[in-house]
């Protein structure tokens, strides 16, 4: 419980050094009424960036003559694509993402009483796409009507060897492919704004003030700067100098007369639009609906050394309807933080014939997440959320034909938390440090639904960020 308090306040605050970096900052960082006041026009963003991240766990442990070491090291590349677009009238949002990862795990075992030794060594890449659409079209001003629609398509090949004694006795090779589709549609009050572009205009306002205290912008000056920065990547696609013509048109979107500064002000100008903000929401809303599942998978083994039926080939295909109701509430109470909620409840039936010994007749699922980003100066964002997951599935065990089934109830419960620190080295390169903890426990009610299975695990990882078109963001 010690290391799991101490996790606790590891992953909610980043670590000193980041207090020592210098920033412009926000001259009133308390005063968030142009974000309240905002109304979007229609506008959006999209961005395009790649991941590579490298990771390594591992474990050593010794009890009773037995001994055993673990070791595992991944890395992936995951190139996505991002698009959003927002007006008074719709909000439409577009993830897609190609995660390729490989895997090299190593697993030794030894029992001094017996003089044997095991080694299992685990090799395995994985591909995995997904696209991730959905819209709300909206009433009125707070009622909606929402769609989503999610395909995930994922590959892996895995080698699997095992020695005793450094004797080959298991070789196999494991093929999976599966592909799932999630259509989802509801009904939803409230509305959560993305206000990026007002804090932009905000940081511009700061800027401007440090070059030349004359250059003053009302709130209508930062409402109408605001609506200009929506509009800075139709300059980059438009014009070979976009910048030239973005600050051109910026004087006749506002009073502020900023043609009065030179080359080198203007340059320090410009550097607003690269500074590092995270994306920030404002509002709330909730919803309900329902959803369907279908998923389809092919597994297909060889075991080389297995001398009666070596290749094997299993196909598993499952469907399931659920309803759903999903909340969320952000605020910015300052200008440099936003704190955000998060809630979600399903529950979800089986469609389809029962196949298998063991089958789930019901599953419930109900989460709630607390999430916090801080923008500690131009180029630190620190992120940081502690999420709740609750579970209970109803089962069903067939363990004769003449006999009754069993009915089982399975629950768990997972704390994770997760923070991350992000430091652009320049305007389109980002570092970043993740470290994720995940304390679970689970039961059923043939055990008394005691807390009978607990596991604490962690995961630490370091990566860089390529941004090919970073916009507001």
């Amino acid at each position: 419980m010690k290391k799991f308090i101490t996790g606790i306040i590891l992953l909610m605050f980043p670590v000193g050094i980041v207090s020592a970096q210098q920033t412009v900052g926000f001259s009133d960082s308390e005063n968030i009424e142009p974000l309240l006041d905002y109304r979007l026009p229609d506008w959006g963003y999209s961005n395009f960036y790649f991941d590579i991240d490298a990771a390594n766990s591992g474990s050593d442990s010794k009890n009773f003559g037995n001994e055993s070491f673990n070791n595992q090291v991944n890395t992936a590349f995951n190139p996505r694509y991002d698009l959003f677009r927002e007006s008074e009238a719709r909000i439409l949002h577009l993830n897609t993402s190609l995660d390729l990862s490989y895997r090299d795990q190593l697993f030794k075992s030894r029992n001094d009483f017996s003089d044997t030794e095991n080694k299992e060594t685990l090799n395995r890449f994985g591909t995995e796409a997904n696209i991730v659409g959905n819209i709300r079209e909206y009433i009125n001003s707070e009622v909606f009507i929402f769609g989503e629609g999610a395909f995930r398509f994922d590959y892996s090949s895995t080698k699997d060897e095992t020695k005793d004694n450094e004797i080959l006795t298991d070789k196999r090779l494991i093929y999976d492919r599966n592909f799932r589709v999630t259509p989802k549609f509801g009904v939803g009050i409230g509305r959560v704004r993305n206000v990026n572009p007002v804090i932009r205009a905000i940081r511009l306002k700061e800027r401007a003030g440090a070059l030349n205290s004359s250059l003053f912008f009302s709130e209508q000056d930062i409402l109408s700067a605001a609506d200009h920065m929506t509009r800075y990547q139709g300059y980059q696609q438009r014009y070979d100098r976009p910048s030239k013509h973005f600050w051109g048109d910026m004087d006749q979107q506002t009073n502020v007369d900023l043609s009065t500064l030179d080359t080198f002000d203007m340059l320090y100008l410009t550097d607003v639009l690269n500074e590092a903000l995270g994306t920030r929401l404002e509002g709330w809303e909730l919803m309900g609906g329902a959803e369907f599942n279908y998923s389809n998978d092919l597994e297909r083994t060889e075991e080389s050394m297995s001398p009666i039926d070596p290749v094997n080939r299993d196909v598993y295909i499952s469907k399931e309807i659920a309803g759903f109701i999903n909340g969320r509430w952000y605020h910015n109470s300052s200008l440099n933080q936003q704190w955000g909620l998060v809630g979600d409840v399903t529950l979800s039936y089986p469609l389809g014939d029962r196949n298998t010994v063991v089958a789930t007749q019901r599953y419930f699922s109900a989460g709630i997440e607390a999430n916090w980003l801080w923008n500690v100066t131009d180029r630190f964002l620190f992120r940081s959320a502690i999420r709740n997951v609750y579970g209970r599935a109803k089962i069903e065990e067939t363990t004769s034909v003449v006999q009754e089934p069993l009915e089982i109830s399975e629950w768990y419960n997972r704390v994770l938390m997760n923070s991350s620190l992000s430091y652009f080295l320049e305007n389109s390169l980002a570092l970043n440090v993740n470290v994720n903890s995940q304390l679970s426990h689970q039961g059923d009610d043939q055990t008394g639904n005691q807390l009978n299975r607990r596991r604490l695990s962690w995961s630490a990882s370091v990566g860089v960020r390529y941004y090919f078109n970073r916009n507001l963001y």
